[in-house]
């Protein structure tokens, strides 16, 4: 085996563990953002009552993919209840850090995020390795696990990482599908698309 071969086969891995802990540790110590409280919350609702109704103008699937740990693990419902539609910020602040530990609802509920930017880096690099080969798929992994951006949405509650995971894997499904011709890409393709 070759030295050089083998350090190509572990840097993706290592690169990929390493932004894994960087966004999770670094998400750690992050207070929550303004409406990272109501998209738990609506989350939490969507899974455990079906109610589509709380923060409805942001699609669903990241808040549902955040709540998930939250609906295992069992969390507290709030007190109040919802007359009106601005009544979710209080009612969400309330379930967040009043019924339950708002500590433990952000750090289960960020986890899912780190998991899909991880998901995201991986399919970048497999992606353009795939494309371009082995050196131009760690550059692009080196690119992403350090785009500022990226790193900053990497461990919060916001749909802004969703859209920018599923665009990326719609787009190489849809190239996939171009050059293969294969039917699993162009379902796939639609499929994420939504």
């Amino acid at each position: 085996m070759k030295k050089s071969g083998a350090i190509f086969r572990l840097a993706a891995p290592a690169m990929l563990v390493l932004f894994f802990l960087v966004i999770t540790s670094a998400a750690a110590t992050k207070s929550a953002t303004y409406d990272e409280s109501v998209h738990i919350f609506s989350g939490w609702r969507i899974l455990t009552a079906g109610d589509f109704t709380t923060n409805h103008e942001h699609p669903p699937l990241m808040k549902i993919l955040a709540a998930l740990p939250l609906a295992v693990a069992g969390v507290k419902p709030p007190t109040g209840t919802m007359q009106k539609e601005t009544d979710q910020w209080g009612i969400s602040h309330e379930f967040v850090y009043h019924v339950n530990d708002g500590d433990r609802v952000l750090a289960l509920s960020r986890l899912p995020i780190a998991l899909l930017a991880t998901l995201l880096a991986w399919a970048f690099y497999r992606y353009a390795t795939l494309t371009l080969g082995e050196t131009a798929g760690l550059t692009a992994l080196a690119f992403l696990i350090t785009e500022p951006n990226i790193l900053a949405h990497s461990g919060l509650v916001t749909t802004d990482l969703g859209i920018t995971a599923f665009t990326f894997f719609t787009f190489a499904a849809f190239a996939t599908w171009l050059r293969t011709r294969a039917r699993g890409w162009m379902i796939g393709t639609g499929l994420l698309l939504g």
